[in-house]
């Protein structure tokens, strides 16, 4: 019986992989044939394998001639890690955009100030469109809270710096999770530069809003869980708990940050190790459900909430969006606009479920899959643009590097795009070489497939929502460590 449940997990197993296999072939074949803001297919793809080469040549002679250098390279990463958090705090400050052109998050931010101020939020029409957006402002406003007790003229600067902690605080989770048996990781510092030259990042920091808020949450909970499975019985729950409580706080934020932790679920039982691991697992859920329920009842307090409840566009709608055109809201601004005319949620749950059943034929339809896919990958800016689309008061480098008007977007896209597709070369090469070794009883690590599995449900989810490369943003770090640990394994045996 023993034999026929190994089999049988092997082949689940060796099927999943063939499904990340064949997802992230359609991500780079479709991308590399039509890029977005229509750079040439033939130069990102030369310049996608040519950044897949740089990468892989920069971790090899890491690994040959730096990655023992023990405690003097420790030092190093430290000083490296705070000068980046330094610069990256710096450019947030003196390149400043205008909040007026953020669309969700200028509203966000405005009801933040009037909550603050004892305000009623009920004048905002916003809240008859979208609820999902409250609890992400709480947030917020416990920031500008934060700011006024400590008499700062401008909330900006301590927004900012809780974005820059929270990307600080991801790096070395990042390293964490890479590294093995509980260890210290020796690619500390090819983590730091691979956030660093992911050039979005710089953009997106100053804007904390739903995506910048989430960028880091589960991969920092999941490394404390980590670090919690090496404690004593008192730490290792103390550290579980505030893991979950974490994990509530960025599902709060972003639903989309339940794929993760769904792979993580899927990995442990595939592995064989969630029977090892049910306590942690049980004491990281309750943790994680009681911080959820905790922040819907916070919420739940506000009247605003309660009446956007009631009469906000139906999560459906999402779905929906992502049936018409090329699935983006974008391309679908007068359905959006037809749902906010309905008075009640009843009535608009009706009308989306018949656009729905009219439209469900592209739920199969290659032509519209492959336009989808492009709209949601084809881009490497992962909605930087949205938030650089206009400065604040002069024209500065994030501007010109990420707004369509800036003097510097053309390559800047064309930088963006062969980082991020090159790293996809180096995954893809990577999921076909675990596939193989699999076949010969050679399976992954936890964290290995666990992060192949996240990218799956992530380009499944996407399949089924509405195409914005945005939502992509949060899953990076799981990107970033899913490069280093298939690069780490290559070297490695390679060594042996």
């Amino acid at each position: 019986m023993t034999g026929k449940k190994t089999t049988l997990i092997k082949i689940l197993m060796l099927a999943a992989y063939l499904l990340i296999i064949l997802s992230n072939l359609c991500i780079l074949v479709l991308s590399l044939s039509k890029p977005q803001y229509s750079l040439p297919g033939w130069q990102m793809t030369i310049g996608s394998i040519l950044c897949a080469v740089i990468i892989t040549v920069c971790f090899f002679l890491w690994n040959q001639f730096l990655s023992q250098k023990g405690k003097p390279l420790h030092i190093a990463y430290l000083a490296m890690l705070l000068v980046f958090g330094v610069l990256l705090f710096y450019i947030c400050c003196t390149c400043r955009n205008a909040l007026s052109s953020q669309g969700d998050y200028e509203v966000m931010w405005q009801m933040a100030l009037d909550i603050n101020k004892g305000r009623d939020l009920g004048e905002y029409d916003y809240l008859n469109y979208y609820s999902n957006n409250f609890k992400p402002m709480l947030f917020l406003s416990v920031l500008f809270k934060i700011s006024s007790l400590l008499h700062l003229t401008n909330p900006y600067y301590l927004v900012v710096f809780v974005s820059v902690v929270e990307v600080l605080g991801t790096i070395p989770a990042v390293s964490y999770l890479a590294a093995r048996k509980g260890g210290a990781s020796s690619y500390q510092i090819p983590v730091l530069l691979s956030f660093a030259l992911f050039l979005p990042l710089w953009a997106n920091t100053q804007a904390f809003y739903t995506d910048a808020m989430s960028f880091g949450l589960i991969v920092i909970a999941l490394a404390l869980a980590k670090r919690g499975q090496c404690a004593s019985s008192y730490r290792k729950y103390l550290l579980l708990t505030i893991s979950g409580l974490i994990a509530a706080i960025g599902i709060s934020v972003k639903i989309t940050l339940l794929i993760p932790l769904i792979a993580l679920f899927l990995a442990l039982l595939l592995t064989k190790r969630l029977k090892a691991s049910l306590s942690s697992m049980l004491c990281f859920a309750a943790s994680l459900l009681t911080g959820y329920l905790l922040i819907e009842y916070w919420a739940c307090t506000y009247s605003a909430y309660l009446a956007s409840k009631e009469v906000s566009d139906p999560i459906i709608s999402w779905i929906a969006i992502g049936l018409l055109g090329n699935g983006s809201y974008a391309d679908n601004v007068d359905f959006v606009w037809n749902v906010h005319s309905f008075a009640s949620k009843a009535e608009k749950t009706t009308y989306i479920k018949e656009i729905i059943s009219e439209n469900k034929s592209n739920f199969y339809s290659f032509a519209h899959i492959t336009d989808k896919i492009r709209t949601t990958y084809a881009d490497g800016s992962f909605g930087a643009g949205v938030f650089s689309m206009h400065y604040d008061t002069k024209p500065n480098l994030i501007w010109n590097a990420f707004s369509p008007y800036g003097k510097y977007f053309w390559r800047t896209s064309q930088l963006c795009f062969c980082y991020i597709f090159g790293i996809y070369i180096i995954l893809l090469i990577g999921q076909i070489r675990t596939f193989f070794h699999m076949l010969h009883n050679k399976m992954p690590s936890l964290m290995l497939f666990f992060s192949d599995l996240t990218l799956l449900g992530v380009f499944l989810f996407m399949g089924l929502w509405e195409a914005n490369n945005r939502q992509l943003y949060n899953q990076i770090p799981i990107v970033l460590l899913g490069l280093v640990l298939h690069l780490s394994y290559f070297f490695k045996a390679k060594k042996r």
